[in-house]
C-alpha cells in the first residue's frame, strides 16, 4: 500500500490537510483503523472483519479548565449543563423564536449552564448561562467524550448525519433526541428531565462502563493490529467483497432479473396482443369489400 505513486506524493509532501482521502485505501487496505462510539451501546456499523475499532483512542485525561469557568462550576449546587452546536452551525443562526424558547427553558433549570456562543452577546440572557466563543472539547465534552465519560446527552439534529448519530445516541440510551420544529419550552424541560433523571444517568454510567470495558485500550488495538499487518503482511485480510464488481455488490443484477426482466417480458406480451387484436379487427373490413 505504501509504495503507490499517490500515497508516496501526499507522504513526501510538506502540505498539511485534515482529511485526506486515497481512493486506493478502500480496496488495497490490509487492515483498517476505524474510529465509531463503541459497539454495542452506541450506533451499529456493518463493517468488514479487517476493519478495526479504535473509538474513544482521542479521548485523553482532562486538563485544568480557564479559572472563571472553573469557578462557575465549581460553584453550582445543581451541577452543569454544557451547549454546542459543534463547529458547523452558530448558534446565533437558530431562529429568533425557537433560541427564546431555549432561553425560557434554561432558565427555569436549577442547574448552571455553559454555552458555546460565537456571537458577542446573547440579549435575554438568563444568569444561570456562562457564554465563550471557545470552549475545550475534551475536558467540558463533546459527543465522544460524554460517551466515554458517561455523561447524558440531548441531540438536537440540525443537518446532514446529525440526524442519525442523534438517532443512534436515543436508541443506544445514552441520551434524547428533539426536533427543532418540536421545540416547545415544556417539551425541552421534559428532555431535560428525562436526562437528569437518577435512573437514567445511572444507566448511562453503565453503558460508558460497558464501552470502556475492553481487554485493551483503543490506543493499544490501534497499535497491536498496525504492528499485527506489518508482521503478517503477506496474509490477505481484505475481504473478497472489495473485488467484486459494482453492479453485484449493489445486487443490480439480481434486480435486473427479478424485477427488469418480468416487466420487459409483459411489455413484449402486451405490444404482441395489441397488434394481434389490431389485425383481428381489420380483418371484418376486408371481408366486407369483397361480398360487395
Amino acid at each position: 500500500m505504501l509504495d503507490d505513486e499517490d500515497v508516496q506524493h501526499l507522504w513526501k509532501s510538506k502540505m498539511k490537510f485534515d482529511v485526506v482521502v486515497v481512493e486506493q485505501f478502500n480496496s488495497d487496505c490490509a487492515l483498517g483503523l476505524a474510529y465509531k462510539l463503541g459497539a454495542p451501546t452506541v450506533g451499529t456499523s456493518i463493517v468488514p472483519a479487517n476493519i478495526i475499532d479504535v473509538g474513544g483512542y482521542h479521548v485523553a485525561k482532562p486538563k485544568p479548565l480557564p479559572n472563571e469557568l472553573q469557578k462557575f462550576i465549581e460553584e453550582s449546587q445543581h451541577g452543569v449543563i454544557y451547549i454546542s452546536f459543534g463547529s458547523m452551525l452558530r448558534a446565533a443562526s437558530i431562529p429568533k423564536d425557537k433560541l427564546q424558547t431555549i432561553l425560557d427553558a434554561l432558565a427555569k433549570l436549577p442547574q448552571r449552564v455553559i454555552w458555546k456562543w460565537e456571537a458577542k452577546s446573547l440579549p435575554g440572557k438568563p444568569k444561570n448561562i456562562f457564554l465563550s466563543k471557545w470552549l475545550p472539547q475534551n475536558d467540558i465534552l463533546g459527543t465522544t467524550e460524554a460517551v466515554y465519560h458517561g455523561v447524558p446527552i440531548i441531540g438536537m439534529p440540525m443537518f446532514g448525519d446529525q440526524a442519525t448519530n442523534a438517532g443512534a445516541i436515543e436508541e443506544s440510551g445514552f441520551g434524547v433526541k428533539i426536533n427543532l420544529e418540536d421545540l416547545t419550552k415544556d417539551n425541552l424541560l421534559q428532555k431535560f428531565k428525562t436526562v437528569l433523571d437518577p435512573n437514567f444517568r445511572a444507566n448511562v454510567k453503565l453503558l460508558s462502563q460497558a464501552w470502556h470495558d475492553r481487554p485493551i485500550s483503543a490506543m493499544e488495538s490501534a497499535v497491536y493490529w498496525t504492528e499485527f499487518a506489518a508482521r503478517y503482511h503477506n496474509f490477505t485480510f481484505r475481504t473478497p467483497a472489495a473485488d467484486v464488481p459494482f453492479y453485484q455488490y449493489m445486487l443490480l443484477d439480481i434486480f435486473f432479473i427479478l424485477f427488469v426482466m418480468p416487466l420487459l417480458t409483459l411489455f413484449i406480451s402486451m405490444y404482441y396482443i395489441y397488434q394481434v387484436c389490431l389485425q383481428r379487427k381489420s380483418r371484418p373490413n376486408g371481408n366486407s369489400k369483397k361480398n360487395h
